[in-house]
């Protein structure tokens, strides 16, 4: 189920005359997560496989990685509307953390908790949270009110009164402040450590068959298109005053997930281009043995695209598409040699190899 907020023919993006104010423009904690994003591997499978679900559930429109916290989920894109869901994610361990070892400090160093509420310190961000999640693999050991429950989530409210006491005391003392614990969430994930990969696949492939039974889809692709742009987003650093350019620099949205969805459910258009794409390419006079690795490389490129992709994406289309204007006559070998080596440095510099760059322009030249 997809936010009114975020459907329709225009792009939440387009120019409306006045920008919005981003919600989330305030220092952040740190932004060395973002440098080093390649280390957090289940991190990003965990931050697409909730966001799946979660738009599925019509609780979630955007996504953000290494954004204030791990894993940053805005319900809405409209700047006004959207609140946030802010989740810290730890991979690994085997014992369960105990309310001791969430508070526990280290010299001068925050503890876990002290750390996750410091990132909504600001109050015009708290104000927009509305849950604060621990999300940790090895699980939870803690006291509760009603004994005899494993709970998937735990709340701050269901904490048996004096552990809730002992982790309210003690970090009011180190953040020198009362802080919001009721948004406080302690969560053990469904999502295996070993095989992320593979449920991340997997859950797409069971919303592709909800949506289209009989139709059978690259889930495969669709979760490599993905994760690469999520990784590639959460590697940026800046900030960015304007909520627009934060949507789209930073975040991974539900029209782009629809997108991709809504292409593969109805994949005519796509195989049509394909066997457009396959004629054109021994018409051109690559050998047979070329021929499936060009395809590979134009379904890449067509699912990149679709529902305008990244940003680099639609600078890398509009510089393939002016650059063939200027060709007069039918495309040929020669021809199609000499725009591939006299591609603009965006081009060369994203479609890293020859073989890309050729795909590239053989669609976008079938597309005009």
């Amino acid at each position: 189920m997809r936010d009114l907020k975020s459907t329709g023919s225009q792009s939440p993006l387009a120019p409306s005359g006045a920008k919005s104010p981003n919600p989330l423009f305030s220092p952040q904690r740190e932004t060395a997560g973002a440098v080093t994003a390649d280390r957090f591997s289940y991190q990003y499978d965990w931050a697409l496989h909730e966001f799946l679900e979660l738009h599925h559930r019509g609780e979630a429109s955007i996504v953000f990685v290494e954004l204030h916290e791990d894993v940053v989920f805005g319900t809405s894109l409209d700047a006004e509307e959207t609140s946030f869901i802010f989740c810290q994610v730890k991979a690994g361990g085997k014992s369960g953390y105990s309310s001791q070892a969430l508070i526990k400090r280290s010299g001068a160093k925050n503890s876990i908790l002290g750390k996750m509420l410091s990132s909504i310190a600001a109050k015009d961000i708290a104000e927009r949270v509305q849950k604060l999640g621990l999300v940790a693999t090895r699980g939870f050991s803690l006291k509760l009110k009603t004994s005899g429950f494993r709970l998937e989530e735990i709340p701050f409210s269901e904490l048996e009164e004096k552990t809730a006491t002992v982790i309210r005391e003690s970090l009011q003392t180190e953040l020198n402040a009362s802080v919001p614990l009721e948004k406080l969430h302690f969560r053990e994930p469904s999502l295996d450590t070993r095989s992320t990969r593979h449920a991340v696949i997997g859950l797409i492939s069971d919303l592709l068959t909800e949506r289209n039974p009989n139709q059978h889809s690259n889930s495969t692709q669709i979760y490599v298109v993905l994760t690469d742009e999520l990784r590639r987003k959460g590697e940026i650093a800046w900030d960015y005053s304007d909520w627009d350019q934060l949507v789209m620099r930073k975040g991974l949205t539900a029209d782009r997930v629809e997108a991709l969805f809504a292409q593969y459910s109805s994949t005519a258009s796509t195989d049509e281009l394909i066997n457009d794409f396959d004629s054109q390419v021994r018409e051109l006079g690559f050998l047979t043995r070329d021929v499936k690795r060009l395809r590979e490389r134009a379904r890449t490129y067509l699912l990149n695209t679709l529902a305008g992709g990244a940003l680099v994406q639609v600078q890398v289309r509009d510089s393939i598409r002016e650059h063939l204007s200027t060709l007069e006559a039918v495309l040929c070998r020669q021809t199609l040699d000499s725009l591939v080596n006299t591609c603009a440095p965006v081009v060369t510099e994203h479609l890293r190899d020859r073989e890309s760059r050729a795909a590239a322009y053989i669609i976008e030249y079938l597309r005009s």
